[in-house]
């Protein structure tokens, strides 16, 4: 978005510049998982704008909800101790004991337009992760679906459940079949890319899938192996939570019950 005040000269035009170029605020529900486990114990939070929402992400498993109100774009914090004053005493004792919040990455919600959201947790240096948000409402990624998203540099075409798909780089795709059956069900997953040569297959994966799972799938590139580039697939499966089984209300008894 460009600024008004780099449009129009002159100091008059500063104040409404900065009114134009406010934030744009969003109130989501979001929930957060770790791509990879973290090789110590972390605590996080993110920040809204005048509190810190603690969070508790799990290892590729979304799970407790915070409410989020704020930006499009909030920051990742991570507690820490604080350095010790130089100081003697209890007061050095009690600085000691100090811990704080630091900035140790972000998260961009831009990208998604329901009101529930998945943020996926994805190492970026040293205690430090870039957040990448998902879309979960029913409309957007309905029970029984499959989406796709393709974490790698390649534009990639093929079929899911024999229906034709389509995903480029960094793009999210909901497969176009939704199993509607309980039981699971095999579900295929073929998809190639333009090479030298001509398309070439780089997975061709079955699954299980049933209408009581929301299944995503990551596709990814292992560079592991020298001269050889792989592709592969990671999943986070959730299921569908059973409805609370509605007792029936107490009817109080009619007439002159105990009396003779």
């Amino acid at each position: 978005m460009i600024c008004p005040s780099r449009l129009i000269p002159g100091l008059l035009c500063l104040v409404p510049a900065l009114a134009f170029c406010a934030p744009e605020k969003t109130t989501r529900r979001l929930r957060f998982a770790f791509w990879e486990r973290p090789s110590a114990r972390v605590q996080l939070a993110i920040a809204e704008e005048k509190k810190i929402l603690p969070i508790r992400p799990y290892t590729m498993c979304f799970m407790d909800e915070v409410n989020y109100a704020g930006t499009n774009t909030p920051t990742l914090l991570r507690k820490v101790e604080s350095a010790a004053a130089d100081k003697t005493g209890p007061q050095k004792a009690r600085d000691e004991n100090k811990e704080e919040w630091v900035a140790c990455g972000s998260i961009n919600l831009g990208g998604a337009t329901s009101s529930h959201c998945d943020v996926l947790l994805v190492p970026s240096g040293a205690n430090t992760w870039t957040g990448y948000a998902f879309d979960v409402g029913e409309k957007n990624f309905p029970w029984g679906g499959v989406r796709l998203i393709n974490l790698t540099a390649d534009h990639l075409s093929g079929t899911f459940n024999g229906r034709p798909v389509k995903a480029a780089p960094q793009q999210q795709v909901l497969l176009p079949y939704v199993f509607q059956k309980e039981e699971p069900e095999v579900g295929m997953l073929i998809l190639s890319k333009q090479d030298s040569d001509g398309p070439k297959t780089v997975i061709s994966n079955p699954g299980m899938f049933s209408g009581k799972t929301r299944t995503t799938l990551f596709l990814i590139q292992n560079n592991s192996t020298p001269n050889q580039v792989r592709h592969e697939t990671r999943s986070i499966v959730e299921t569908k939570p059973e409805k609370e089984i509605e007792m029936p209300a107490l009817r109080t008894p009619r007439g002159n019950i105990g009396k003779k």
